[in-house]
């Protein structure tokens, strides 16, 4: 009995999974295909709805259930167009936030070159400011009136 019913529920599942197959749409050597497998390459899954079987003799259900089916295409488009802006924007914000870190990376070494420069023109000033003692083979021959001593 167990048996019975694994293989009805593996029938089942068979049956139900190829009424679900996908269909796919893919340029191939620059034709437009409809396939039932996937393309190499640049393979878009699209969903397709049966043709109800009553717009058949019914031209009114016909026209009808085309008018709906554009109405879906239409919707799946704005879609794409919505998807495609979201990722533009994205890009966008990216580009400006890279561009950004870029320039606070770039104050942050002209601030350090500036901190060099500043300290490095300190200890320019206090050496100069410090009055020159005259080696044991020179001689003072004057001062400065800032207290900076001439030694030849």
């Amino acid at each position: 009995m167990k048996f019975f019913n694994t293989l009805a529920v593996t029938t089942l599942f068979l049956f139900s999974a190829s009424s679900f197959a996908g269909v796919y749409k893919c340029m191939v050597n620059g034709k437009l295909v409809f396939s039932d497998t996937a393309c190499v390459t640049n393979a878009e899954s699209v969903h397709i709805d049966p043709v109800p079987r009553d717009s058949l003799d019914n031209p009114e259900t016909a026209e009808r259930y085309r008018q709906q089916q554009e109405i879906k295409r239409q919707q799946q488009e704005i879609e794409e167009h919505n998807r495609a802006i979201q990722v533009e924007q994205e890009r966008q914000e990216f580009n400006r936030q890279a561009s950004e870190a870029q320039r606070q990376s770039h104050e942050k070494a002209v601030e350090g070159k500036l901190d060099s420069i500043k300290e490095e023109l300190v200890k320019t000033r206090k050496q100069a400011a410090r009055p020159k003692v005259c080696t044991s083979n020179q001689y003072s021959y004057g001062s400065y009136s800032n207290g900076t001593t001439i030694c030849r």
